[in-house]
């Protein structure tokens, strides 16, 4: 019996009977407060729950205690180390306070035994609903501990309700599944990691040093936020770390390492309409710069006469190249870890002579010339003497970089590279970094965009010239490093002009991106960190505000471990279906050499027939600039993706919420992408009721069955070929069509419907 008491004591939300059941009206939200629970709709839809905490006496709010971990770092690896100690159980509600239309305020106390412990742990707390500023659709939260009372809690617990089959979506870039149900979701930035869950590396690699394999939840662009297969939403505000707990059906608890919680609920009928809502708080993207879109932008390596011959032989290959990505524009230092960049930011002449002409003979080519840029510092002079500038060392004597507590700048490693980090909170750091691009990068080295790297690293010891909680500041750093490059081009006059890339990013990131990327794939074919990993990235991260993004085509990291399983290279066939997939919703159409430049790493110039396929592809890119650009104007007036999953037009087909591996580009083209090695027919489904459609290649019409069930159906797909089809009557789908056939790229293709 004293047990059964204790768990009731433990398990418990109590109202004052002060006050009976009510609802309260907040702008167009009714908060309903029963005595058990709260819900929340909105009068334009009195049947759809919008919010609503657990309908038993369970608590809706939880403080705890636990341990503050240093979440050690391994090369921007961050691993999510707590331990709780305790956990209040008991929620009174003692007092409501309501202002008509502006706020509805609960107070009352958290409380709670943990074994072992005679004293009671306690705190008081308040829960404000309030209206947004940014919409009309939006109700903000608002839980906080009381100060002076429970001290020693540093973790608050928000949980309420879920359909049991509700499925849950967002959360940033997601490279693990498109529904996230049944886990734990930290909400970290971090290094990606190197295989994430593909074996036998990623074993090898954490066994090696912990977190570099990375893990399921590790990714460069977690967002605070996601939408449900219900059509409810939630945007959280907190920059601290946190986690969403989807193990439970029916039950969502997001806890914060904080002692105050913000949030804001979302009403929306639609995954479109909840995007747009959503992106209210991440901000809308930037445009890219037009000429970004006309073409394939080649990242080379090598000095100037060795990427001079290769820009030649693409361009004499039919390739329209856009711009050349020289990563190396600074030079290379040699190590155990291969070449790795010097991070100095200025033009190397020593391994590009005559840089100057070369960027203007490609201008009046109309080819520009972009770089690599990181908020890094590492001090040149240990491995050149050609600089001009030492920014490693005017950061220490400036004192522009993140310290350490004992006040010397903190180093840090990417591998072999030895760096420190500037400190954005030093306005004069800022200045500092902001006058480095403008002068080095687009002044001197006549840069239209670079790979703005990086973002990841902030320890949670560090010491800030601000005195902010670096651990609070860490998920904002990639979103203020974004910040401080946008300001730059604006200084500069050349924001409409100058694309910069960048793959870390928190929840505003996307307010001062033209284009993200997603990071560092492994040259492979799987989903954990391959190619199929670049789908599942774009999809969770379109909907979580970065509309426009793109990958590494052929993907980056190359391993050549002696351990067995643990070489990757990049093969011709990888390469060709990475192509073929970028061509159809990817913002840039961007290559990348890779992590290494051995011979046996395939790039599109090693071969006629290579050069062949990425100039048929990189024509079509061009040749769909003018959709890309009304999707564009979608991202920037709507925040809607170019690359969106199948449930975003087809939420009735419960089939189309677990597609993965095809996704609609914009609403005129549906994409099933090759990405089995030695494949050549894919799987497509076709969700239900969703018409008729043409495919690219031979133009037969394909229409889908009135019925409860959708279509699927086995695509021919030769290399060259991916399964693309166009919604029927669409007019930027039968202008591609006529330009494929017109090109002479379909004459090969004799598979029919």
């Amino acid at each position: 019996m004293s047990t059964m008491i204790s768990v009731i004591f433990l398990s418990c939300l109590l109202f004052s009977p002060a006050f009976a059941s009510k609802g309260y009206r907040i702008n167009d939200f009714i908060v309903d407060v029963d005595g058990l629970s709260l819900k929340i709709y909105n009068v334009n839809a009195p049947d759809h729950i919008v919010w609503q905490t657990e309908s038993v006496r369970l608590p809706f709010l939880k403080a705890g205690n636990a341990l503050v971990p240093q979440a050690p770092i391994v090369d921007g690896n961050f691993q999510m180390v707590e331990d709780i100690l305790f956990t209040t159980t008991r929620q009174t509600v003692t007092s409501v306070e309501y202002v008509e239309d502006q706020s509805l305020v609960l107070r009352g106390q958290l409380s709670g035994r943990s074994v072992g412990v005679l004293d009671a742990a306690k705190a008081g707390y308040s829960f404000t609903l309030a209206p947004s500023p940014l919409s009309a659709n939006h109700l903000n939260f608002h839980a906080s501990l009381e100060d002076g009372d429970g001290q020693d809690l540093n973790r608050l617990f928000l949980s309420y309700w879920a359909d049991a089959e509700e499925t849950f979506h967002g959360f940033g870039e997601s490279f693990t599944d498109f529904s996230l149900n049944g886990r734990r979701v930290p909400v970290l930035v971090s290094e990606q990691g190197v295989g994430r869950g593909t074996e036998p590396i990623t074993s090898f690699l954490n066994n090696g040093t912990e977190g570099t394999g990375g893990h399921w939840y590790s990714t460069y662009a977690p967002k605070p936020l996601y939408l449900t297969s219900s059509n409810r939403s939630v945007v959280f505000e907190n920059s601290e770390v946190m986690f969403v707990d989807l193990t439970v059906p029916g039950h969502v608890e997001a806890e914060v390492w904080a002692r105050s919680l913000t949030g804001n609920v979302i009403f929306a009928q639609s995954m479109k309409a909840a995007v747009s809502e959503m992106t209210l708080y991440t901000g809308r993207m930037l445009t890219p710069p037009e000429w970004s879109q006309k073409g394939a932008v080649v990242g080379l390596e090598g000095g100037t006469e060795e990427v001079s011959a290769i820009v030649e032989a693409l361009k004499a290959g039919g390739v329209p190249v856009a711009g050349v990505w020289l990563q190396d524009w600074v030079g290379l230092r040699h190590s155990w870890d291969g070449d790795r960049l010097i991070y100095n930011w200025e033009v190397n002449y020593d391994w590009y002579p005559g840089w100057g002409d070369m960027v203007r003979g490609w201008a009046a080519e109309g080819t520009r010339v972009l770089t690599y840029v990181n908020p890094h510092f590492s001090d040149p002079s240990e491995f050149t003497n050609q600089s001009r500038h030492n920014f490693y060392q005017e950061g220490v004597e400036n004192g522009y970089f993140v310290k350490r507590a004992d006040g010397s700048p903190y180093t840090l490693f990417s591998l072999s590279i030895e760096f420190c980090m500037v400190d954005l909170t030093n306005p004069a750091a800022v200045a500092w970094m902001k006058n480095i691009i403008r002068e080095f990068s687009v002044q001197e080295a006549m840069s239209s965009g670079w790979m703005a790297d990086f973002g990841e690293y902030l320890p949670f010891d560090a010491v800030l010239y601000s005195g902010e909680d670096p651990a609070s500041y860490h998920n904002r750093y990639p979103e203020e490093w974004a910040k401080l490059t946008h300001e730059a081009l604006l200084e500069e006059g050349r924001a409409d002009d100058i694309l910069y890339f960048m793959r870390s990013a928190w929840l505003k990131s996307p307010q001062y991106n033209s284009v993200f990327w997603e990071g560092d794939q492994l040259v492979t074919w799987d989903a954990n960190d391959g190619l199929k990993n670049v789908i599942l990235g774009a999809l969770s991260g379109g909907i979580s505000g970065h509309a426009m993004s793109h990958s590494d085509i052929g993907g980056y990291t190359v391993t050549e471990y002696e351990e067995p399983g643990c070489t990757f290279l990049r093969t011709e066939e990888l390469l060709n279906r990475w192509t073929e997939l970028s061509t159809f919703g990817a913002a840039l159409f961007r290559t990348h050499v890779g992590s290494s430049t051995s011979d046996s790493n395939f790039n599109v110039y090693d071969s006629p027939e290579s050069i062949a396929h990425f100039a048929e592809f990189a024509n079509i890119y061009g040749a769909l600039k003018p959709y890309r650009d009304s999707l564009i104007e979608e991202a920037i007036g709507a925040g809607l993706p170019l690359i969106r999953p199948l449930a975003m037009n087809y939420a009735y087909d419960a089939a189309a919420w677990s597609k993965q591996e095809e996704y609609l580009f914009g609403d005129d083209f549906l994409v099933a992408p090759c990405m089995e090695e030695g494949a050549v027919t894919v799987q497509v489904y076709f969700p239900s009721m969703s018409g008729a459609w043409v495919h690219l290649w031979s133009g037969e019409e394909l229409v889908v069955p009135v019925g409860e069930a959708g279509l699927e159906l086995a695509v021919s797909a030769p290399i060259g070929f991916p399964p693309v089809f166009y919604r029927s009557g669409s007019e930027y789908g039968e202008s591609l069509r006529a330009y494929v056939v017109e090109q002479g790229y379909t004459k090969r293709y004799t598979w029919q419907l």
